[in-house]
């Protein structure tokens, strides 16, 4: 009779720790289904991969191509096939670029390795693609020497611009020393003063733009030891020569420079400058336009940003100046960390006097992935070349269109859209998966040991299984915690192109591009996380201590009171240490660089947590 209940009790274990290993395993796999319909009802993109060629993306409605492939899919060639020119040999060169020729100089000259002749690839007004003839360099000339010839731009402008040219065409390889140094003799190319011919001017606009292809941390460099203020006085000379231009435009694909000459009939201003979004990210000709005697800015879907210029005052000049990126603009107040391109828009009017009824209105189409960063506030500013940094006085936003971000101001000068955004961080679906799996396989794991535990209790010490309990314990809360706890805290980020939402009544400035979501339930998730870990741990400990008193003091009997003590040790005095690690971390954390909150893995093997994680502002990361 006692056989026969003893094997009832058996098999009632073993039946309930079947069912207890189903309801989790299916726990597991139905948030796994859930997560694969979610990700099958909202593909991310209905443009088939295929769609857009030859190294093309498909972002924001449209394809973006390589500078050598323009069109709707980027299967329009746009570049010069490999060529040669007397004895130099030159690869494939995109339209609007110089290429450098592979021949380099020699070791033992002033600027070895240096290619030593550059070809420009250019397009006639029929649209044919042609190359132009090659310039050969000066292998013992380098940005240094260069620099020390200033006092001869007047005689020499045009062989110095174009020395400044090749010195440049290899973006990759310029350093912070060689950003000044060509800032510098660009600078005064510009100059008014020293009356450098007009073609070296024009050739000086494509050392800027192949200088902006140079790396953010390398102008960052720059700017840090640029005591003699190199890249301030190349801005200003730059406004100063969009004033001298007649009707015609330089463009270069990192920047274009326009002038409109104005008839004095109306007694007041007012000229609508546009830049249009094209195939690829840099600039080309016919990428931007101007409509003089315009009353309103026009925005449309090709524009990606617009300056309505307008003045009471009857004025015969004006220009306008693009600038790709924002790499000669380096801010001390704003940190850009993310990578998407930011325009910089300058205007002048040729008043010697400030003129008081002056007035900008402007519209900026940012372009970033909308997949990833859902626009949460921006900034109207200005350049202010006294204090070398971005300034809101005088600027204020304006609400335009839905996908456009609105700005007026009341000066001429240099403008930018600032922005902040919430970022969408990605994680491999793989590693969602296989965490779920391991963590169903320890829990079903650490629940039977559990039971096992309580139902053979009768046959070990109270002590043993006590401690192996509570161990197995803190380990399924802690994976319990972790499945069904942790989210990205994102992941009901609204992406849309409408900027409605936008507060456009403070135009405060900005400090950084990315910001934190406030998560409370994701900073208790952490707390939580980090005592159940401590916990954990400090079981793995009191299970060794047991062994020593049960294997080396096998004749003592265990201390009084064990059980009590261990249990306060092991669940009550962790919460003093959690808390002030807690509080030390919000007292003296910075404000976090981005939103690091997501959804999280484990390794496979969970049995025994080993897993760190790092709690910052709410946000924690495990890995």
């Amino acid at each position: 009779m006692a056989s026969c209940r003893t094997c009832d009790l058996r098999m009632l274990v073993v039946i309930a720790c079947g069912l207890l290993t189903a309801i989790i395993l299916g726990l597991g796999i139905w948030r796994t289904v859930i997560k694969i319909q979610r990700a099958t009802v909202t593909p991310e993109s209905s443009i088939p991969i295929a769609f857009c060629r030859n190294g093309g993306t498909w972002e924001n409605g449209r394809c973006i191509c390589t500078e050598e492939w323009k069109g709707l899919r980027c299967t329009i060639a746009n570049f010069c096939e490999n060529s040669t020119y007397m004895s130099f040999t030159f690869g494939r060169i995109p339209v609007g670029r110089y290429g450098t020729s592979l021949q380099t100089c020699d070791k033992n000259t002033l600027n070895a390795g240096s290619p030593i002749a550059t070809r420009m690839c250019s397009q006639s007004k029929y649209g044919e693609i042609e190359l132009q003839n090659a310039t050969i360099g000066n292998c013992n000339e380098n940005l240094e020497t260069l620099e020390n010839q200033i006092d001869n731009i007047t005689v020499d402008s045009k062989n110095i611009s174009t020395e400044a040219q090749i010195l440049t065409s290899d973006a990759s390889k310029l350093t912070a020393e060689n950003i000044t140094s060509a800032t510098r003799v660009v600078g005064q190319l510009f100059n008014v003063s020293r009356k450098a011919e007009a073609e070296a001017k024009k050739v000086a606009v494509t050392t800027v733009s192949q200088l902006l292809d140079a790396s953010e941390d390398a102008f960052q460099r720059a700017a840090a030891t640029d005591n003699s203020k190199s890249f301030t006085t190349l801005i200003e000379q730059m406004e100063s020569y969009s004033l001298t231009l007649g009707n015609e435009s330089v463009v270069e694909p990192n920047i274009a420079i326009q002038t409109v000459h104005l008839e004095d009939s109306s007694g007041s201003t007012r000229v609508r400058f546009s830049v249009f979004k094209g195939s690829s990210e840099s600039l080309v000709s016919g990428s931007t336009s101007v409509d003089p005697n315009v009353d309103r800015l026009d925005p449309d879907g090709r524009v990606e940003l617009q300056i309505l210029l307008s003045s009471q005052k009857s004025t015969n000049v004006c220009g306008f100046v693009v600038y790709q990126n924002n790499k000669l603009f380096q801010s001390k107040t704003f940190t850009a960390k993310s990578d998407f391109s930011q325009k910089i828009i300058s205007s002048k009017v040729n008043e010697s006097e400030q003129d008081p009824t002056i007035s900008v209105e402007m519209v900026f189409s940012p372009k970033y992935n909308q997949k990833e960063y859902q626009l949460h506030a921006y900034a109207c500013v200005y350049w202010n070349f006294l204090t070398k940094d971005w300034d809101t006085y005088g600027c204020y936003k304006d609400r335009i269109a839905d996908g456009f971000l609105g700005c007026r101001c009341n000066h001429t000068t240099n403008f930018a859209v600032l922005m902040t955004f919430k970022k969408d961080y990605k994680y491999p679906e793989s590693l969602d998966i296989l965490s779920n799996i391991g963590c169903a396989l320890s829990i079903a794991g650490l629940a039977l040991t559990i039971i096992f535990q309580i139902v053979t209790r009768k046959v070990r010490k109270t002590s043993v299984t006590w401690v192996l309990v509570n161990l197995c314990t803190s380990m399924l809360i802690f994976n319990l915690i972790f499945v069904f706890g942790i989210e990205n805290s994102n992941k009901n980020l609204k992406i849309s192109e409408s900027n409605t939402d936008i507060d456009v009544e403070n135009n405060e400035m900005l400090t950084k591009d990315t910001i934190d979501i406030p998560n409370p339930s994701c900073t208790v998730i952490a707390a939580l996380l980090h005592y159940f870990l401590l916990v954990t741990l400090t079981w793995s400990g009191l299970n060794a201590t047991q062994l020593y008193f049960l294997l080396i003091r096998t004749m003592k009997p265990l201390p009084q009171h064990f059980i009590i003590f261990i249990s306060l040790i092991g669940w009550a005095l962790l919460v003093l240490p959690e808390r002030l690690t807690s509080s030390l971390t919000y007292s003296s954390a910075p404000h976090s660089e981005g939103v690091n909150a997501g959804k999280a893995t484990l390794p496979f093997n969970t049995l025994l947590p080993t897993s760190l994680y790092h709690h910052h502002m709410g946000s924690f990361r495990l890995s």
